[in-house]
């Protein structure tokens, strides 16, 4: 009692078995192919970190540099010191979160500003104008629990610089 739904199953199942048995083959790994963990986040470092770069970073980075002091003080530790601190999480961080290095560590920064532009500099604002933070804000908390995955510069730098060869180094001394 074949029908065409069966016809088309059968064929799909042939193709997935010859897929997956050549990516077998080649060393593949199948499981981070089908959940796609690490590109899923390539893609949030590259589009949140670009989008606090360009959106938020390079205008106090530009406002910092032309010796333009002036800025809010939401926390009271000085206008000053909070811009400086903005131009650190909004461009610096970024770029570190953006390549993937100590990604856990710089994403505390964009979210803490973040925390404090949702919370209390737009605390009595419309939640139109809390959303933007609210969305960074859950996506560095997001990559402070998850790290930068496979692709990222610290990955790379575990590949040439492998645990064993640091307890060969200690074992030395």
């Amino acid at each position: 009692n074949f029908t065409k739904v069966s016809i088309w199953m059968l064929i799909g199942k042939t193709l997935r078995f010859i897929v997956v048995t050549i990516l077998i083959y080649y060393g593949i790994e199948i499981v981070s192919w089908l959940h796609m963990n690490n590109i899923a986040l390539l893609l949030l470092r590259i589009v949140f970190c670009g989008a606090m770069i360009y959106g938020h970073g390079i205008s106090k980075l530009t406002k910092l540099l032309d010796g333009n002091w002036t800025f809010s003080n939401p926390i009271g530790i000085g206008e000053v010191p909070t811009l400086f601190l903005a131009v650190f999480s909004e461009f610096f961080a970024p770029i570190f979160i953006l390549i993937g290095y100590k990604t856990k560590f710089f994403s505390f920064f964009p979210a803490a500003t973040m925390f404090v532009a949702a919370f209390i500099v737009h605390i009595n604002d419309p939640f139109s104008r809390m959303e933007k933070a609210i969305l960074f804000l859950a996506v560095f908390i997001a990559l402070m629990l998850t790290g930068p995955g496979k692709y990222s510069l610290d990955k790379s730098i575990k590949k040439v610089w492998r645990p064993h060869q640091v307890n060969f180094y200690y074992q030395m001394f």
